[in-house]
């Protein structure tokens, strides 16, 4: 999967909120390592047809998925709303 306009305003957005983001890519995906203070998440993208879908959100000091939804309208704003919400633990 290349880097698409979204992936790389959910990057944008990462660094201005002070998080080191690193990009893992691979033939059928890419997953970015953001890391900030004690939090280290991998964000991988699920694309669709109309563009990006879900985030996948693995922690590193807690167990599990989380699973973010990106259906609204303006997908991209809605996730990177909720990815920041997230992050933030709220």
């Amino acid at each position: 999967m290349a880097i698409t306009e979204d992936i790389e305003r959910i990057i944008r957005v990462l660094e201005e909120e002070g998080y080191k983001v690193d990009i893992e890519q691979r033939i059928d995906n890419v997953t970015l390592v953001a890391s900030k203070g004690g939090t280290r998440v991998n964000i991988l993208f699920q694309m669709g047809g109309a563009g990006l879908e879900k985030l996948f959100l693995s922690f590193s000091d807690r167990p599990g998925l989380t699973v973010l939804k990106c259906e609204e309208p303006d997908r991209v704003e809605s996730c990177i709303k909720k990815l920041l919400e997230t992050l933030r633990g709220g």
